[in-house]
């Protein structure tokens, strides 16, 4: 897999953390925040890659009348021997709809060694299939006949089984991420509440002490490619009951990256009025 790719994916994957939904099958509510994490080098087996560094700014503003706009930035270096430095440059917008109905998507990619790219598109559900509707970088319509999770629908849904006591999760996700018509096949293993763990007293408040949280993997998978048993990469994160997310990890086998929580603001949010 080409490292521009690996980013990309990478920076789809933070994007979605910090998930804030609520579906029609749930009643949890989430905070709106702006959540800053620093990136470096977790470990390199059988990878060119010596050094990884960078920085993601990921805001997420809305409610489930309004819908959800998630703001994302990502730069990061790395470094090695025969690799040179290359630096990535990550932005990506997306809004979805309060109901899970639809996604709007822009993402751009800029290196210091290839040309940028642009992905500009919107999903739509229709009953049980998705159609998406790209503009650029090409113009392209595909339809799947499938049940599909946008991204925060899909880490509602994650919340909504943990609460539940459940343990896995399948799911089709799309996210708008490589030419803008991609799914992936997902699968996530929820581990047991997490309790009397330490974490940033100085980067959450005391309220954080009383939510609950779960350690969550998830494996992706390409869905175009039904005969594969490895996973594309694999995230691990901490998942508190309000979407914030902290203690970040991407495998991708022969080497991964974590992603550690140095800044959270919570943003205030209108409710949304009850008669609606």
């Amino acid at each position: 897999m080409r490292h521009s790719l690996i980013l990309r994916i990478i920076a789809i994957s933070f994007s979605a953390l910090g998930a804030n939904s609520v579906t029609a099958a749930s009643k949890t509510q989430f905070v709106s925040h702006r959540a800053i994490y620093d990136l470096e080098l977790d470990r390199a087996k059988q990878s060119n890659i010596e050094i990884a560094r960078g920085r993601i700014v990921y805001e997420l503003i809305g409610s489930d009348c309004e819908g959800f706009a998630q703001n994302f930035r990502q730069i990061i270096e790395l470094r090695g021997a025969e690799l040179g430095s290359r630096v990535i440059d990550t932005r990506s917008t997306t809004f979805e709809e309060g109901d899970g109905s639809g996604l709007t998507f822009s993402n751009r990619t800029e290196t210091s060694f290839s040309p940028s790219e642009q992905t500009d598109g919107r999903a739509q559900k229709l009953e049980q299939k998705v159609a998406i509707k790209t503009t650029s970088p090409t113009q392209a319509v595909i339809e799947y006949s499938e049940v599909v999770l946008f991204p925060i629908e899909h880490y509602a849904k994650l919340i909504e089984t943990a609460v539940f006591g459940g343990k896995t999760l399948n799911a089709k996700v799309f996210d708008g991420s490589q030419d803008g018509t991609t799914l992936s096949d997902t699968f996530a293993v929820i581990g047991p509440p997490i309790k009397n763990a330490a974490f940033e007293h100085n980067i959450l408040n005391a309220s954080f002490d009383q939510l609950s949280r779960w350690p969550i993997t998830i494996s992706y998978f390409d869905y175009a490619d039904t005969k594969s048993e490895q996973p594309e990469y694999t995230m691990f994160f901490e998942l508190f009951e309000n979407g914030v997310a902290r203690n970040l990890r991407l495998d991708f086998g022969d080497f991964s990256i974590i992603g550690n929580l140095k800044a959270l603001e919570l943003i205030k949010t209108p409710k949304c009025d009850a008669k609606r």
